[in-house]
């Protein structure tokens, strides 16, 4: 193995954890590595701490004006040398044999992307992802989006690419929050072969200030147009469309009880709320009367009952959930 892999890591306000980031990258058993710090217009100490490593020439840093995370790994992208891509976030950390273990992987099955497994790592200690631990192979888009959410995880940082992915034009949508569900789509639709592997080589870091924890009007937007985009995929590559309509469900939901109790919304924000009707219109019946859970028949019902009822379907919603579990045992005990 002899081709060189390049690792992008934006940094943005992460002063106390990059040191830990870069240093799992700088002890990477397989040698032929460039390491891309790319520091998003930090106003702590980040970038510092990134050139503090520049003395190991097989990291470049790049300081650039803050333009969010998708045109720092953009930047990256653009940046890099390699024959393969990687992502890591600033944050977290990586296995020593990380990106090796997925270079030989690769090499060896002749894959255009490989997955590894990863934990979450919390204040109270670190649990699995809950992904199977078997190694698997998937090929075309059908394959590939039936096992996505279940196998490869919505991630960019526990992917190795083929650079030619990236050269072949695909980029991280600028202005967006939740850019990884944008990459999803975009290795269903290319439809190359990614092998999954069991080894547990990624270190998630699970912080309470995370994109991913909040459920203010523009995240809840942002999340419901990129799961919008994503089921979008799944139907266009003729895949089942069960996870990913429930995943459609969970946004609709927020979008609804966090909208409908502002006053007065944006032009965009109203999109949103049309958007949102309208695709639980399309599928409800499916929802309630197919094989789905309660919980997911439950939310859809709360975005019908729309802004007049909001307050009545969360109060609902809270006692069926939390207080009184066992009232209904599934869904056609209540819609029907």
């Amino acid at each position: 193995m002899d081709q060189m892999i390049s690792i992008v890591v934006p940094v943005y306000n992460v002063g106390q954890y990059v040191a830990q980031c870069v240093e799992s990258l700088t002890r990477q058993t397989y040698g032929n590595i460039e390491i891309i710090l790319i520091d998003d217009g930090s106003t702590d100490n980040s970038g510092d701490i990134c050139d503090s490593f520049k003395n190991d020439c097989r990291v470049r840093v790049f300081h650039t004006e803050n333009k969010g995370l998708s045109a720092a790994r953009n930047r990256g992208i653009d940046s890099a040398r390699g024959e393969w891509i990687g992502f890591v976030d600033s944050d977290d950390r990586v296995e020593p044999g990380m990106f090796g273990t997925m270079l030989e992987c690769a090499e060896k099955t002749d894959a255009q992307i490989v997955v590894c497994d990863f934990d979450r790592e919390y204040v109270s200690g670190t649990r699995p992802s809950g992904m199977p631990e078997k190694r698997t192979e998937l090929n075309g888009p059908d394959q590939i989006a039936s096992s996505y959410t279940e196998l490869l995880g919505v991630y960019v940082w526990n992917k190795l690419f083929r650079s030619s992915f990236f050269k072949d034009g695909f980029r991280f949508p600028e202005g967006r929050l939740f850019e990884d569900y944008y990459l999803s789509s975009e290795i269903i639709k290319n439809g190359g072969k990614v092998v999954k592997i069991p080894d547990r080589l990624y270190h998630y870091r699970q912080r309470a200030s995370s994109i991913v924890h909040k459920h203010t009007p523009d995240v809840e937007a942002d999340r419901w147009k990129a799961r919008l985009n994503r089921y979008k995929t799944f139907v266009s590559v003729g895949a089942d469309t069960r996870a990913v309509i429930k995943e459609c469900v969970s946004s609709a939901f927020y979008v609804t009880c966090t909208f409908t109790s502002r006053k007065k919304m944006t032009q965009e924000e109203k999109d949103v709320r049309l958007s949102v009707g309208g695709f639980i219109r399309e599928h409800y019946k499916e929802i309630i009367y197919g094989k789905y859970d309660f919980r997911t028949a439950l939310k859809a019902s709360v975005c019908r009952l729309g802004e007049a009822g909001v307050l009545t379907a969360k109060l609902i919603y809270f006692f069926t959930t939390r207080v009184k579990p066992r009232i209904v045992q599934n869904a056609n005990d209540l819609f029907t």
